[in-house]
């Protein structure tokens, strides 16, 4: 991305301290016919609109919609300046060291260390090196402590902890054996009746012996069928799992931005 491009966003978001000039004399300086760049003028206006009349959240969700339509370096430039517009500063110094970290032109590195060097004074922080380097161990350096962190594993948990099918497998196997033990206790009672000598004990044994036989043959039906589920829940879940994924990253080549993508399985 050509050398415009951080002024035209630092001017539309409003940075007056970056000393831009206005986004139309800044926008003159692309091609007209370059897509890129007028992709970028016209996320940047959009965005810009959204600050000005202090609705910062919209603003980021413009950049969240760009970024995964088109990833460039420069979006996270242009949300380092909306945060710094709103206060975050602690935020807006993570995104401007994490422009940095790509391959951009000279001049934009030296306006997003000069962003950097704002916020750091801002929170209190030392200055950063004569190099551009910041100190080891400093917090707006350690991307553990970066809440848009993008190394966080997002990848779905291992099949057998889905709570789902651990619910179904569970409960069909009280249910199995609820109903197992109901059709044991049926025999027994069978057996029971035919060896009665008194016609009243031989009724109370066959009619229990009846019931429990017919609870129990309901009650492994259902613990069959919600064990059978259990399974078929955790073969989707796996199955699920091993599907392929890919994810974007936006990126930075020597002929200007570009995306990485990533395949796993």
């Amino acid at each position: 991305m050509t050398r415009w491009c951080c002024i035209a966003v630092a001017s539309a978001i409003g940075l007056e301290c970056l000393g831009a000039p206005s986004l139309a004399a800044a926008a003159a300086l692309a091609p007209a016919d370059d897509d890129d760049d007028a992709y970028v003028r016209t996320v940047a206006s959009e965005a810009a609109g959204h600050v000005k009349a202090g609705r910062y959240a919209q603003a980021l969700a413009v950049l969240d919609r760009a970024e995964r339509d088109r990833p460039h370096a420069v979006f996270i430039y242009v949300r380092a300046t909306i945060e710094e517009q709103r206060g975050n500063c602690e935020r807006a110094a993570k995104l401007y060291r994490e422009f940095l970290g790509h391959d951009v032109p000279e001049a934009d590195a030296h306006d997003a260390l000069a962003g950097e060097a704002r916020c750091r004074e801002a929170l209190g922080l030392p200055p950063i090196e004569a190099s551009g380097q910041t100190p080891p161990g400093d917090p707006i350096a350690d991307p553990a402590s970066d809440e848009g962190d993008s190394s966080i594993d997002t990848s779905p948990p291992p099949w057998h902890t889905d709570p789902v099918g651990g619910v179904l497998a569970v409960v069909g196997a009280v249910g199995l054996g609820a109903g197992v033990a109901l059709l044991v206790q049926s025999r027994v009672d069978r057996r029971a009746a035919e060896g009665a000598t008194e016609l009243q004990l031989y009724d109370d044994r066959s009619q229990r012996a009846t019931r429990l036989n017919t609870a129990g043959i309901v009650t492994l039906s259902v613990g069959a069928a919600l064990l059978a589920g259990g399974v078929l829940r955790y073969a989707i879940v796996a199955r699920r799992a091993r599907r392929p994924r890919v994810s974007l990253a936006p990126g930075w080549s020597p002929l200007g931005p570009a995306a990485s993508a990533t395949l796993r399985f």
